[in-house]
């Protein structure tokens, strides 16, 4: 049987679970071991550009706007603080958070990216819900840059 090309093998899926997280705020270095799920995204806003003798919408690219979304195991007061100063005092806390994936069963290696000037939009202060057994909450953060200090080895250029 003839084959298209090369095909991803299974076992360089990244496993979601060998992961490091990590924040330094006011200094001092959080493990974030309670994140459940974690997303970065970074969207770039266009701004439509119409010329004459053109049918077609041209695009120039404009603004970045990075967003963070955690789902995390409820009971850290670690996010709860930052927003409880930032309402007693006006004073807003702007923080790193580093997260590094690095599942040993790939040959794709690891890759770390820190996330910079992270600052809270949305924290639950206060969770009850009866039916269940592991209380989690929602977590929203904008942030305005990020870098790489690893990334995954380029399989298709192996």
């Amino acid at each position: 049987m003839e084959t298209l090309g090369r095909i991803m093998r299974g076992a360089n899926a990244v496993n979601g679970r060998h992961v490091m997280a990590s924040a330094v705020i006011n200094g001092v270095y959080h493990e974030l071991f309670m994140i459940k799920t974690f997303e970065g995204t970074v969207e770039k806003s266009d701004t439509v550009i119409n010329a004459i003798g053109s049918n077609w919408s041209q695009h120039k690219g404009g603004v970045l706007n990075g967003s963070l979304s955690i789902t995390a195991y409820y009971g850290s007061p670690i996010f709860k603080e930052i927003m409880e100063e930032y309402a007693n005092t006006g004073i807003d806390t702007y923080f790193d958070l580093t997260v590094t994936n690095n599942d040993p069963g790939t040959e794709q290696g690891a890759q770390t990216v820190t996330f910079h000037d992270c600052n809270l939009n949305n924290i639950q202060p206060a969770k009850v819900d009866v039916d269940s057994d592991a209380l989690e909450e929602d977590i929203s953060l904008s942030f305005c840059n990020w870098t790489f200090t690893g990334k995954f080895t380029d399989l298709s250029l192996a």
